[in-house]
């Protein structure tokens, strides 16, 4: 009977623990791909490459720039924030160095952005 058990045992090993499943592909619009290349061609000094607030320039500014990764969705509130600048921040208005267009596909790309995975998980 042992015997059989073992042969079981090599048979039918105990199958792998489960993988995490595939990422999900991120399909963006063609005004969030606009908006990806003019984030980091105008923002990425400040905020950083994936708008996490840690771009190069981060460190001179007091307050340090925000992580926008997931914080804002609303691409109105966005459009805002872009063309008149954060009061009490480092953030200028950009309304005059952006053509409206560009704010509007930033806003789309920062709109689709997801929230950063908590640490430890």
């Amino acid at each position: 009977m042992l015997s059989l058990l073992l042969l079981a045992c090599a048979l039918f090993p105990e199958p792998p623990p489960p993988s995490d499943p595939a990422p999900v592909p991120v399909v963006l619009s063609p005004a969030a791909r606009a908006g990806r290349i003019a984030f980091r061609a105008e923002c990425q000094a400040c905020h950083g490459f994936g708008a996490a607030g840690d771009g190069p320039a981060a460190d001179a500014l007091d307050p340090t720039p925000a992580d926008l990764r997931g914080r804002l969705h609303d691409t109105t509130e966005i459009v805002r924030r872009v063309r008149q600048g954060s009061e009490g921040s480092a953030m200028q208005p950009w309304r005059d160095r952006l053509e409206g267009e560009e704010i509007e596909q930033i806003a789309a790309w920062l709109a689709g952005l997801s929230a950063p995975e908590p640490e430890g998980s």
